[in-house]
Order: structure tokens, then C-alpha cells, then sequence
């Protein structure tokens, strides 16, 4: 906007000059020709064949053509230094691009440091892979933690299954995607429809937190138990972590 400012100032600035030159080259033809007017009077003057008053408005004339010619080389003078002021001013421009190199600069710099913080936001925000419901929580609000600390146990209420134990014995026959009729303690008189989805491939003995090594050598057999986990179909009703049920599975003979 200051640029086309600048550039119809100087556009005008020069034709100023140019109207001034023309006036000023009128004024000098009347200049001359007030002068050679004046000259022939004064002849004519000298041999007394002009009237006094004829030289006087010669005289006149010739002094308002010299103010008139020194009027329009003084508007020149003033409309060039109008050209040069409004050239000063163009001036501006170059410092208009240093200060916007400078807020660019600035600019640059402020996003950087932007990108920065929101890097070391995100650094700071613990997400979950999936939206679920909090059980539990580990730690309170202000409190420092340090890297593997347990925060919190949540779980996903529309994804629930069941997790039983099953003798050794009946494992032979139950297979994956065997039907499971499930009644909920919570829900009596309601079944819920399932299928068994995964097998455990060890006992539950050997995940014990005190196993037993039997150092003596004595050995009693024990009918060993083998984790199986049950989807359930819960149609809308919200089953919550815990709950005891009792799984029907539809086995192989």
C-alpha cells in the first residue's frame, strides 16, 4: 500500500515539474514580449511621438511579466524538491522490508519454539490405546513419577470375556469356537451366549508366584487346571471386571 502511495506521489511530484516547465516557458515568452513591447515605447518615447503613459504601461507590463517569469521558475524549483522529498519517502520502503525481514525472522524463530512446546506437550500426556472406563488409580494429581510407574488399571466396557479354568482332563474335549452358555450372578435368571476363543498352552501351576519344586521327591498327583478365555455377548449390559459367572461349554464327546 505505501509502495503505490509512493509511486502516485511520485507520478505526481513529476507532472507538477512538467506544468511548472510549461508555465515557466510561457512566462518567458510573455517575458520577451513584454520586453521588445517596452523597448519599442521607449524609442518611441525618446522622439516624443509615445505618451508618457504609453511608457508607463509598458513599463507595467514588463515588470509583471519578470514576476510572473521569476513566480513560475520558483514553482519549478519547489515541485523538484516536492520530487525529492517524495523520493526520501521511498526511503521508507527499504526500512518497511528490513522490519518485515526482522518480524519474519522473529516469526520463524516463535513457530520453532511453538513446535518445540507442543513436542514436549505431547511428551507429557499419557495416552490410552483405546477410550475405556478407570478401575483403579495408582498415583494422586501433582505427584512425580518416573518411567514404568503404574498409573492406573482401566478397561474397555463394551470388550469383556471370561477367563476360566478348566481340569486336564475335560481339555480334550473343548475346542476354539465352542459354544458357551454364560449365567451371571449379577444378572440371575439371563444367560449370556459366548464362544471360547483361546486355549492357555501351560497349566496354572506354572505361572505360581511360589512354585513347588518338590526337592524330597515325594510327588502327589494333582488334576492340573488349564486357563481358557470366553467372549461374551453382552447385548447392551454393562458387565464389570470381577464379576463371578458360571460357564456352560458345549464339548465334544
Amino acid at each position: 500500500m505505501i509502495l503505490a502511495q509512493i509511486q502516485s506521489r511520485l507520478a505526481a511530484a513529476r507532472a507538477q515539474i512538467d506544468a511548472a516547465e510549461a508555465n515557466h516557458t510561457a512566462a518567458e515568452a510573455e517575458l520577451r514580449n513584454a520586453q521588445s513591447h517596452f523597448d519599442r515605447i521607449a524609442t518611441l518615447a525618446s522622439r516624443q511621438i509615445a505618451t508618457p503613459q504609453n511608457e508607463e504601461d509598458a513599463q507595467g507590463r514588463l515588470d509583471a511579466a519578470r514576476q510572473q517569469e521569476l513566480a513560475t521558475a520558483a514553482a519549478i524549483a519547489a515541485a523538484r524538491a516536492n520530487l525529492d522529498i517524495v523520493k526520501s519517502d521511498a526511503g521508507q520502503i527499504a526500512v518497511i522490508d528490513h522490519q518485515v525481514a526482522r518480524i519474519e525472522a522473529e516469526m520463524t524463530g516463535l513457530e520453532a519454539e511453538r513446535a518445540q512446546r507442543l513436542i514436549d506437550l505431547r511428551n507429557r500426556e499419557v495416552l490410552a490405546t483405546f477410550d475405556g472406563m478407570v478401575d483403579a488409580t495408582f498415583v494422586d494429581q501433582g505427584e512425580y513419577v518416573t518411567p514404568g510407574t503404574r498409573l492406573l488399571i482401566y478397561h474397555r466396557p463394551d470388550e469383556v470375556w471370561v477367563d476360566a479354568n478348566v481340569k486336564e482332563t475335560d481339555l480334550r474335549r473343548i475346542s476354539i469356537g465352542a459354544p458357551v452358555l454364560i449365567s451371571v450372578d449379577a444378572y440371575p435368571g439371563r444367560e449370556f451366549r459366548g464362544q471360547v476363543e483361546r486355549i492357555g498352552g501351560a497349566a496354572t501351576s506354572q505361572f505360581a508366584l511360589l512354585p513347588s519344586p518338590n526337592p524330597s521327591g515325594n510327588f502327589t498327583k494333582v488334576t492340573q487346571r488349564v486357563p481358557i478365555r470366553v467372549s461374551v455377548e453382552t447385548e447392551g449390559v454393562v458387565l464389570s471386571p470381577g464379576m463371578m459367572v458360571v460357564l456352560s461349554i458345549d464339548v465334544a464327546d
